[in-house]
């Protein structure tokens, strides 16, 4: 059967067709599907008709009505087509013909554009068998009939079947970071091979807004019942052989983990063909994100190749992701390709690549902001702790690369990096390497509902300096983001070469103090400004360059040093923050200093007039006086003992 038979087909009712009486036959036109001629030689010319197809009955979908008149009378037959439901091999069954003699009974299946029949799709013999029960009780007549499937009709020798389908996608609107419809599709000529399986690639930076859609659960998919509020597309099929196949089409739903991957998709599409209701067909796919560059790639399930007995011969797909506000393209404008892998139903495979190119990318914004804090707290034994934000606004184009000049203060912890996790332990099981385990990370995304996170590592390689592994983890998804050390002349250096092409909010690497800590600061980090150069570079090629300030942490208020000339002491105080610096003690005069960053204050205290009588009298009896003084900056308080000799 011919899928393509489906276009515009009616059936015919029991009723219309009036078996069995000398009613008018009222069955309509787009019921018929061929002609029916018998020759009697009761006759003197045959009877001619149509062959109808009749309506549809739950355990005999496939019906024949034969009507053949002339010369007054009419004859009207009904008969049962059974199709293997494994090949589609078809077997018509006509029972209780009447007791005529007749020398020839031809069937004529309409042919042409929608033609009822189609040809196998291997070249060679195709054998018709029969059996023939007379009424006379003897055994059946077994005649058999071959013809020849050829490459033209008239002989012509058939090469191996071919598989090279044609295959299109891309987004509608290709500007660099806006939402646009995204298309796919595959099709198929007569006599190609036919499709199975299909594999999809996207390029990176081309995404779903995951976070504005919620997802179908696993029964209401496998259903193909999701509720409307899941649905992101549309996909359609054309099947069939010749030049008009048979269309049909339904919704694409955004569904939960699937296929071992942290989404997926369900395509229901309901199959119903002219009279016939096939019921619903579901497709499932697996979207898995690579944890590189987390481009996508869409694996679905094995097409249907039959459908209760119909050979499909799919010769069309394509799914239209088409909900506004979901897909949206990338911010980088190089080439890249959405790539394919076409599956045959012999095993045939068929790689295909459409290019695609954002454009615009020069005008979208880029101001990310990177900022820092160390722990002012630092130890031999637990060493130095940093923590870096990125922050972006949405709608920028992302960002590519970040790299930071740590200040030389801030070194890489030589007893962390000898523990430096082997590469081939980090790639087997992260959790292998607690030793190595140097921190957290961090990232919110407006693709997601919630934001990612994970462990920071220190993995050693074959060649070079270790690198810094963060793994991003979440609603299914391992994103691992790798860093590279390197020690220069003005200090340690990191980069993170390749950060995927994604809508980043706020970025945060946290490396703290402990036993594993990745950084060390042997003369501390309190008192003096610490600056990180760092460069920024996005997808669209644009640059920031900023000296972040990193601001210092617990390290309170501490006095350096101090010493006393005559009536006046100067005293040198560690600062970690902005504030009022206020010094205050009895027989010296109040000082007040505004400071306004973190580092090395002096402050001169002077005796106040009592303060210096006592001094001359104590003095004169060669006795000191000693001054203790108190010195806070907002909460935090620090005390010195002052001696005037």
């Amino acid at each position: 059967i011919n899928p393509g038979a489906a276009n515009g087909l009616q059936s015919c009712t029991d009723a219309q067709f009036a078996k069995g009486t000398h009613d008018p036959i009222a069955c309509p036109a787009a019921s018929g599907i061929g002609t029916v001629t018998i020759a009697t030689p009761v006759l003197p010319d045959p009877l001619t008709g149509t062959i109808f197809l009749g309506e549809p009955k739950p355990d005999d979908p496939y019906r024949l009505f034969l009507e053949a008149h002339g010369f007054g009378l009419t004859i009207r037959l009904a008969g049962s087509v059974r199709p293997d439901p494994q090949t589609g091999r078809l077997t018509a069954s006509f029972a209780g013909t009447p007791q005529v003699p007749f020398t020839d009974f031809t069937l004529q299946f309409s042919g042409g554009p929608a033609a009822t029949l189609a040809t196998p799709l291997a070249c060679g013999p195709a054998t018709t068998t029969s059996a023939l029960t007379p009424y006379s009780g003897a055994p059946a007549a077994t005649p058999t009939s071959v013809f020849t499937v050829d490459a033209d009709g008239a002989g012509g020798a058939c090469p191996p079947t071919p598989f090279t389908l044609g295959f299109t996608a891309g987004t509608a609107d290709q500007h660099a970071g806006s939402f646009s419809p995204f298309t796919l599709t595959v099709t198929r000529d007569d006599r190609q091979n036919l499709l199975s399986r299909l594999s999809v690639r996207e390029p990176p930076g081309l995404l779903g807004m995951l976070s504005a859609v919620p997802q179908c659960g696993a029964d209401a998919a496998a259903a193909g019942t999701c509720p409307d509020d899941t649905r992101v597309g549309t996909s359609s099929v054309r099947s069939g052989a010749g030049p008009q196949p048979f269309a049909l089409s339904g919704p694409v739903y955004l569904t939960g983990p699937y296929g071992g991957a942290p989404f997926g998709l369900a395509i229901a599409i309901r199959a119903l063909a002219g009279p016939f209701d096939l019921g619903t067909v579901i497709v499932r796919a697996a979207i898995h994100v690579d944890p590189s560059d987390s481009h996508l790639t869409i694996d679905a399930d094995p097409l249907p190749q039959i459908l209760q007995g119909i050979p499909l011969r799919l010769r069309e797909v394509t799914v239209a992701i088409d909900r506004p506000g979901f897909i949206f393209n990338p911010t980088s404008c190089g080439p890249l390709a959405i790539g394919g892998t076409l599956t045959a139903v012999d095993g045939t495979v068929q790689e295909v690549s459409a290019p695609f190119q954002a454009t615009g990318c020069d005008a979208l914004p880029f101001s990310p902001k990177l900022s820092a804090t160390a722990n002012g707290k630092t130890s031999e034994k637990n060493g130095a702790g940093l923590k870096v934000t990125l922050q972006q606004p949405v709608g920028q184009s992302n960002v590519h690369s970040v790299s930071v000049q740590l200040p030389k203060r801030l070194t890489a912890r030589g007893s962390t990096v000898t523990g430096a996790c082997l590469e081939a332990t980090f790639r087997a099981d992260p959790s292998a390497c607690a030793g190595a385990r140097v921190g957290t990370v961090s990232a919110a995304t407006p693709v997601l509902t919630t934001p990612l996170g994970g462990p920071v590592y220190l993995v050693a390689h074959a060649a070079g300096l270790p690198t810094l592994e963060a793994l991003l983890q979440g609603q299914g998804l391992n994103i691992d983001l790798s860093g590279t050390i390197k020690f220069t002349t003005i200090g340690l250096n990191s980069t993170f070469e390749t950060v995927p092409d994604v809508p980043i909010t706020s970025f945060v690497l946290d490396l703290p103090t402990g036993p594993h800590s990745a950084l060390a600061a042997s003369k501390g980090v309190c008192g003096g400004a610490l600056t990180m150069p760092t460069t920024i570079i996005g997808q669209n090629g644009a640059r920031v360059d900023q000296a972040t300030k990193i601001a210092v942490t617990g390290c309170g208020l501490k006095v350096i040093r101090s010493s006393v000339k005559g009536a006046v002491a100067t005293v040198v105080v560690q600062v970690s923050r902005a504030g009022t610096l206020t010094a205050r003690a009895k027989n010296l005069r109040k000082t007040n200093r505004k400071v306004t960053k973190g580092g090395n204050v002096t402050l001169k205290l002077r005796l106040s007039k009592s303060g210096q009588a006592l001094h001359t009298r104590r003095h004169r009896a060669h006795r000191k006086l000693n001054v203790s003084v108190t010195l806070r900056l907002g909460s935090l308080k620090a005390s010195r003992k002052l001696v005037f000799k």
